[in-house]
């Protein structure tokens, strides 16, 4: 596939999809306040859509085995937004929470059968640039789509966002229909069930996939503190929580091509390690952050620290998958990860209604300070082709 078609067909759909997903994280705070005035149901309402996703990925394999990459990417597009667009008709918590976890599962449907693309298109030692470039596609959305659900939120409503949302997905799926190729056989021909493949491969899911799981709550962890503490300590507008998050965002998207360049050139604990002690400083500065441009130099640094491990988890799964059960090795990768994505705004709304927000700040810098030296001590390099035998 050319760099072009690749582009039209992959990377600009996902960019589309992630404005929207992106235009959501201003306004789901005030949303859920207008459905509850409890932190913890709040937490729950922000970890919703993750919660999706974990469950989207259990059943991707075999939607990918029966219907195609292809098909199942655009069908998970659609359930992100079928699901978000009945958003505006939902006045309880309980049913907001089920929206969102729906939707969320389209997204994980989508993601794995993405990944699962691009592994199966690209040798190991392109992986890095490549997928660290889909992470830069999540990066552009994120400098996007915040500002956008703000101002769509400023001018007409909420509900507008969600609106805008379901509209964004369906022009992603236009260019997915109409540009991406029907894939080669990356696949087996045969589907292995998700427990034989856990259970032949587990020792490297559950070594790896402790790594996986601090890198992921440390940067679900400030993506949700920081909105929370523009909201609730500054008490700041709507609209200015959505720029403060794209301008943070911005310095996220400098560093995904040269993460990526840093992954295949020098290896992949090279991007992550210091992306993990560099997240963990920036989060312990959150509480000093007592202005709008004291958040927005704070946030800004903890994008940047970010935008060093772009696309990182994705490529150390790309890396350790078996050829002959990747998409069921890739399903079970995304669910570790985004298990722990689950968690981080659990954690967060506990710990903000029993101690204080500030709190969590330190309990989320604690974890990325120790999820760099766990990838330093505990996990191979994956760049190398023996780290499929973990022991």
């Amino acid at each position: 596939m050319s760099k072009r078609l690749l582009a039209i067909s992959l990377y600009i759909p996902l960019i589309i999809t992630s404005v929207a997903a992106s235009s959501l994280l201003p306004i789901l705070p005030f949303y859920g306040q207008g459905l509850t005035a409890s932190l913890l149901w709040l937490g729950l309402l922000l970890g919703a859509h993750d919660a999706g996703q974990m469950l989207g990925n259990l059943p991707s394999s075999s939607m990918i085995h029966r219907f195609g990459m292809k098909a199942t990417l655009l069908i998970g597009i659609a359930i992100e937004a079928v699901f978000v667009l009945l958003l505006p008709f939902s006045h309880h918590i309980a049913l907001s929470l089920g929206l969102l976890v729906l939707s969320g599962s389209g997204f994980g449907i989508s993601a794995v059968a993405r990944q699962t693309y691009l592994a199966g298109m690209f040798p190991k030692h392109q992986l890095g640039r490549v997928l660290g470039t889909v992470g830069g596609m999540f990066r552009i959305g994120r400098l996007i789509g915040p500002a956008l659900g703000g101002v769509v939120a400023s001018i007409w409503s909420i509900e507008a966002v969600f609106v805008t949302f379901s509209m964004l997905c369906a022009a992603s799926m236009v260019l997915v229909w109409v540009f991406l190729p029907k894939q080669a056989n990356f696949l087996s021909e045969q589907k292995y069930p998700l427990l034989d493949v856990w259970r032949i491969h587990r020792r490297i899911l559950i070594v790896a996939g402790i790594g996986q799981v601090l890198m992921q709550m440390t940067r679900k962890g400030w993506l949700i503190l920081i909105p929370l503490f523009g909201a609730l300590v500054l008490e700041l507008p709507i609209d200015t929580i959505g720029y403060i998050l794209s301008i943070a965002s911005l310095f996220d998207v400098f560093f995904f091509v040269p993460s990526g360049f840093i992954m295949d050139r020098f290896g992949r604990k090279w991007s992550i390690i210091p992306s993990l002690f560099l997240q963990g400083m920036g989060i312990a500065c959150l509480p000093l952050a007592t202005t709008p441009l004291g958040l927005t130099i704070v946030a800004s640094f903890i994008n940047a620290s970010n935008g060093i491990g772009s696309g990182t988890m994705m490529t150390v799964g790309a890396d350790l998958a078996p050829e002959a059960v990747r998409s069921e090795f890739l399903s079970l990768w995304r669910v570790i990860g985004d298990a722990s994505v689950v968690i981080a705004p659990i954690i967060t709304g506990v710990i903000a209604e029993y101690l204080v927000l500030p709190n969590a700040t330190l309990f989320f810098a604690s974890l990325a300070f120790f999820g760099g030296a766990f990838f330093w001590v505990a996990i191979p390099e994956t760049l190398s082709n023996q780290t499929r035998s973990i022991p």
